[in-house]
């Protein structure tokens, strides 16, 4: 039996309310909305975020507090990224710093609790 290869993937985050969230990841990372379903107030949809696809779809009663999952993104300007998350009220867990690795990261959390790291290369 030949095994099937997934081709792509992505995660999708249950959330109970969509627009903050949207808000979130439209105004801070620059997401653009390349599906949603129903068109007229969506239960769901697809983010294209750079060259990674995020889900988003609503939940009665979604998980919350620690979760084991970060989602890593790597972006023109951590700096700048960080003061969008400022202006848009969210919380930076740990501000822009070179990492010893060759990359200036930072830490934030989106309206849903779940950590947000942005990244670039040093040197950029």
């Amino acid at each position: 039996m030949e095994q099937t290869k997934p081709r792509t993937g992505f995660p999708i985050l249950a959330v109970r309310e969509l627009p903050p969230v949207l808000a979130f990841y439209r105004d801070v990372l620059g997401g653009e909305v390349v599906y949603q379903f129903p068109e007229e107030q969506p239960a769901y949809l697809s983010l294209r975020i750079g060259d990674a696809e995020l889900g988003l779809g609503t939940h009665a009663n979604p998980p919350r507090g620690p979760s084991q999952v970060s989602l890593w993104f790597y972006v023109d300007s951590v700096d700048e990224t960080i003061q969008k998350a400022i202006a848009a009220g969210a919380p930076v867990t740990a501000p822009p710093e070179n990492q010893p690795w060759g990359e200036r990261i930072a830490r934030l959390v989106d309206p849903t609790g779940i950590e947000v790291i942005v990244a670039e290369p040093m040197g950029s």
